[in-house]
């Protein structure tokens, strides 16, 4: 039972596209508007996008950079809510921990891209 589910969170952090298209049909069946579905299979799926960045960077270069994307998220959060302060005069921390979600879900699917060419070329020419 253990080994279904270890699998299962391999798969997904693997392979984290799929899982961001299958949480897109799941919600797309369930509620009506394209948009929505979307912006919950983004939520739903950034944090393996992140955890597999992660591990391709350590597979790649052989160092953990979690504490590197937890400084980036705070400073990014940062770097919202001071804009928010300056120019709304009013924080809103939920709507800045939204725009840092949405930015890393970008950012990090960047990301996983660029560091799987990268695998595939270095793989290449090192043999």
């Amino acid at each position: 039972m253990w080994s279904i589910i270890t699998y299962s969170i391999a798969i997904a952090i693997t392979i984290p596209f799929v899982m961001t298209w299958l949480v897109y049909k799941c919600n797309r069946i369930f509620k009506k508007t394209r948009v929505y579905a979307f912006h919950k299979a983004i939520t739903w799926t950034t944090i393996l996008y992140i955890l597999s960045v992660m591990t391709m960077c350590k597979i790649l270069f052989d160092h953990f950079f979690i504490g590197y994307i937890s400084v980036f998220h705070l400073l990014f959060l940062a770097i919202i809510i001071i804009y928010q302060r300056v120019n709304y005069t009013e924080v809103v921390l939920k709507k800045a921990c939204k725009i840092v979600w949405r930015v890393s879900f970008l950012l990090f699917s960047f990301l996983y891209i660029l560091l799987i060419l990268f695998g595939i070329i270095q793989r290449f020419f090192t043999l």
